[in-house]
C-alpha cells in the first residue's frame, strides 16, 4: 500500500510540469533555496539540525518540488523519520528516500495549490554524528532542487534554484569532562582524601603561618588553580582549588583552614596534628625531664663536696 501512495505522490509531483508545457501562458522564474545550519562545529553523538529554507517566491509559493541534500554518509546517521515539517507541511505530503550520499525529497500540496510552501524554513532535517570520529573533519551538505508554483489560471510557474547550495559543518572529537582531582593533600596533614568529597577542614596551630597545598587533576586533560603555598591568617582561613574539564565543565574542592589564637586558646589542650603528641603531655614531659636533671646534678654536687 505504502508503495502505492508513493508511487502516487511521484505522479501527482508530475502534473504541474505537464501544465506547465501544455498551457500557453507559461513564464519561468527562479527563487533562492538555502541550507540553514546554526552550528559551525558538532561532536561525536550531538545532533545537527539542517534546515531547508527558500526566499524569493513568487506571491503564488511552492506548490510542489523535489531537493536533492548531499551529506558525508561516513560521519553522519540520518532517517527520514527524523524529518520536521514547518510551513503546515504534513508527512503526507513529503517523500523521503535516502540513496547513497543523497537524501531525495518530494512535496506535494495535498490542496492543489491551496496552501503552498512560502518563504522561509519549511523542513528540518536531523543529523546525528557518528561515534568513531577521533580527530577534527571539515564536513560538507550540498542542496539543489527545483519546484512548481501554485496554479492561478492558466499561469504556471517553473521555479529553479539559483544555485546549488554548500555548507561546511566541522566534528570535532568528543572533549573529555572529568572535572575531578586524583590527589589532593597538605603537606604535614592528613586530610583523608576521596574525589568525590568537595570540601575538607583542619586545625593548625598558631606557630603555623602557611601550609603548602598540593593537587593532581584525575585526567591530563583536565587542569586545576588554586594549589600551592598559602598563607595563614589567625582564625579562619578559606582556599579554593578550581578543576576544569576539557569541555569546559568545573568543579571546585574547598579547603577550610583555623589557626588557632594563642591569647584565646591558652589552656586547651590541642593535638599536634604533625605528630599526634598532646601539647600538654609534652610540657609535663618536658617539666619532669628538667626535674630530674636537676635533682641528680643537686645530688651530685652535695656527693662530692668542694675541698
Amino acid at each position: 500500500m505504502c508503495g502505492v501512495i508513493k508511487l502516487f505522490k511521484r505522479v501527482l509531483w508530475i502534473i504541474p510540469l505537464v501544465i506547465l508545457l501544455s498551457t500557453t501562458n507559461v513564464y519561468a522564474a527562479t527563487f533562492d533555496m538555502d541550507l540553514v545550519i546554526d552550528q559551525t562545529t558538532v561532536t561525536k553523538g550531538e545532533n545537527l539540525n539542517v534546515k531547508l529554507s527558500n526566499k524569493n517566491l513568487d506571491e503564488n509559493g511552492l506548490a510542489s518540488g523535489q531537493f536533492y541534500i548531499e551529506y558525508d554518509t561516513s560521519y553522519y546517521n540520518f532517517s527520514c523519520d527524523d524529518v520536521t515539517y514547518k510551513q503546515n507541511v504534513t508527512s503526507s505530503e513529503i517523500d523521503c528516500n535516502v540513496s547513497n550520499n543523497q537524501i531525495i525529497i518530494m512535496y506535494v500540496d495535498e490542496d492543489a495549490g491551496d496552501s503552498p510552501i512560502t518563504n522561509g524554513e519549511f523542513l528540518n532535517l536531523k543529523f546525528n554524528v557518528k561515534t568513531g570520529v577521533t580527530t577534527t573533519t571539515p564536513t560538507t551538505f550540498k542542496l539543489s532542487g527545483e519546484g512548481f508554483s501554485s496554479v492561478n489560471g492558466s499561469k504556471v510557474v517553473n521555479l529553479t534554484s539559483n544555485s546549488n547550495i554548500t555548507k561546511t559543518v566541522s566534528i570535532e572529537k568528543q572533549k573529555n569532562s572529568d572535572i575531578y582531582l586524583g590527589t589532593l593533600s597538605i603537606d604535614g596533614y592528613n586530610i583523608g582524601f576521596d574525589k568525590n568529597k568537595f570540601e575538607y577542614s583542619i586545625e593548625v596551630e598558631n606557630n603555623v603561618s602557611k601550609i603548602n597545598i598540593k593537587a593532581i587533576t584525575n585526567t591530563s586533560t583536565s587542569t586545576v588553580v588554586g594549589s600551592g603555598e598559602k598563607e595563614l591568617v589567625v582564625g579562619d582561613n578559606k582556599f579554593t582549588l578550581t578543576v576544569t574539564a576539557e569541555n569546559g565543565s568545573k568543579q571546585n574542592y574547598v579547603i577550610n583552614v583555623k589557626r588557632l589564637d594563642v591569647a584565646k586558646d591558652t589552656g586547651t589542650i590541642k593535638e599536634n596534628p604533625q605528630t599526634g603528641v598532646n601539647n600538654s603531655i609534652t610540657v609535663i614531659v618536658f617539666i619532669l625531664i628538667a626535674g630530674a636533671a636537676t635533682l641528680y646534678f643537686t645530688r651530685k654536687r652535695n656527693f662530692f663536696p668542694k675541698i
